[in-house]
């Protein structure tokens, strides 16, 4: 009898599993093929699984796919998994941002553990009002311009070393430099110095460990969020941890007070209102401010003087600019307030992030809370719609024919610049914290490598850009060649 029982307990166990599973496949292919999406056009095996398309991110070249096949094949609404959506209409995309949707909930994934928020993976609205108004003093204009004296320790450091190569003659007409870790370095640098007490010295030997590090955090945070069921194998690298504990051990060790944004941090964390916020936490924002301020500012910075050696006609616009500008100062190096409101360097800057967006493929995406109409299209809560700004940054129809070439001067008629189609720093509440930090380094690192060197491209390079979360060069690395401009020297600026 009890042998009768245990086998009609399996027999009823297996009729349960068999129906559950017949559910879920009538749930699979009824989401994929008969829901409220089935008519948002997209590769028909798309709709079953979100596997298809995060298999194409294994390589970091999903965007290449995105961009060149999915968009122009299906349009500007392409249904890239069973409830993904890329959105790369113009009024759609303003029209979510407006709505301010919350972000998606595969932010959660991105995080270092997934019980921490954080400022950039937070899906939670009155978090990240919280959490940003704590830290928005630590970055707007005034702090961040306090800053500026650090920041320019780590260029003038970067102009001693490029001067530095040059004279060992690694090439006949100058130094063969990659531009890559040479920026990182010094962003690296600028990181250490306005954050965390101090630089990371790795402009000195242009082989510190840590830009490879994020960029491998980088691509464990895209891995853990396409295969959440090996996440516990993908642990984050203990190096980024220890760091962070002793930068924080010695801050609060240190007699006196600095003024940087770590320090900010801190003070924070002693007030009453955020005193529940962890070391680990603070960990955590501190790897997002190093991922944010090393790659992608580390990208703009090398991809304009990568353009700029690419194009020695725009380079010399620009160079006769800070000529004009620049050539009567003494200061060892020029100042941002000498450089803020220079056209021609904030075009070329405007023009490498139309070009390359720090999204290539759209990022992670937002989520309506309800059930929602867009483009004619019904959206059911939960949808994740990524927003593709990087096709309107190159699309035809707003920027003209010339649109995939690097012209600096579309951006030197604000007036008829066109409106509403260019999202450098994302846009709405969820847009960039540090958006000012970066643009000064940018602007501070450009304008005092092409003021004391010229740049050659170095033909047969190919130009590699892969993307996990932001977009990098392919093994952080593209050559140029650096010479001295005869006419300067860094003690007459």
């Amino acid at each position: 009898m009890n042998l009768f029982n245990i086998q009609d307990f399996f027999k009823l166990c297996g009729v349960i599993l068999f129906f559950y599973l017949l559910k879920s496949l009538y749930d699979i292919i009824y989401c994929a093929y008969f829901g409220p999406l089935s008519i948002v056009p997209g590769p028909k095996l798309f709709p079953l699984t979100r596997l298809f398309i995060s298999f194409k991110q294994i390589s970091g070249q999903r965007w290449k796919w995105i961009q060149n096949v999915a968009v122009p094949t299906y349009g500007p609404m392409v249904r890239l998994g069973p409830n993904l959506v890329l959105i790369s209409d113009k009024d759609a995309i303003k029209e979510i941002i407006a709505a301010d949707f919350p972000k998606n909930f595969n932010y959660i994934k991105f995080r270092t553990e997934d019980r921490f928020d954080t400022l950039f993976s937070t899906i939670d609205k009155s978090f990240h009002k919280k959490r940003r108004r704590i830290l928005s003093p630590a970055f707007s204009i005034k702090y961040v311009s306090s800053l500026e004296p650090l920041m320019i320790l780590c260029v003038k450091d970067l102009i001693y070393k490029v001067d530095e190569c040059i004279e060992k003659k690694t090439f006949s007409d100058g130094a063969v430099l990659n531009i890559v870790n040479l920026v990182q370095s010094c962003v690296l640098d600028i990181i250490g110095e306005t954050n965390f007490g101090g630089k990371f010295n790795s402009i000195e030997t242009l082989s510190h460990p840590l830009p490879g590090k994020v960029y491998q955090e980088l691509r464990r945070r895209a891995m853990k969020s396409l295969f959440p069921l090996f996440k516990s194998f993908m642990k984050y690298d203990q190096y980024l941890l220890d760091l962070s504990n002793e930068l924080i051990k010695n801050r609060r060790q240190a007699e006196k007070s600095r003024v940087d944004i770590l320090q900010a941090i801190l003070d924070v964390v002693k007030t009453e209102e955020s005193d529940q916020i962890t070391d680990f936490e603070i960990f955590d924002q501190i790897l997002e401010f190093l991922i944010a301020g090393t790659d992608t500012v580390g990208l703009t910075a090398s991809m304009a003087i990568t353009l700029l050696a690419k194009n020695p006609d725009k380079l010399k616009l620009l160079q006769q600019e800070l000529d004009n500008a620049l050539g009567n100062c003494n200061d060892e190096l020029p100042k941002h307030d000498q450089l803020k409101a220079l056209p021609y360097l904030n075009a070329v800057i405007n023009e490498t992030m139309r070009l390359w967006p720090v999204t290539l493929d759209g990022g992670i995406g937002r989520s309506p809370e309800k059930d929602t109409i867009i483009n004619g299209y019904m959206i059911p809560a939960r949808t994740n719609l990524v927003l593709n700004y990087y096709h309107l940054h190159h699309d035809s129809k707003y920027w003209g024919k010339n649109v995939e070439e690097f012209v600096p001067e579309r951006w030197l008629d604000l007036n008829n610049s066109p409106k509403d189609i260019f999202y450098p720093f994302s846009a709405g509440s969820r847009n960039c914290i540090g958006q000012n930090f970066a643009l000064m380094e940018m602007r501070l690192i450009i304008a005092s490598l092409l003021f004391q060197f010229d740049v050659k491209d170095i033909l047969a390079q190919e130009l590699d850009i892969v993307c996990y979360i932001t977009p990098s060069f392919n093994n952080l690395k593209y050559d140029l060649v650096f010479s001295k401009r005869s006419f300067k020297s860094i003690n007459n600026c």
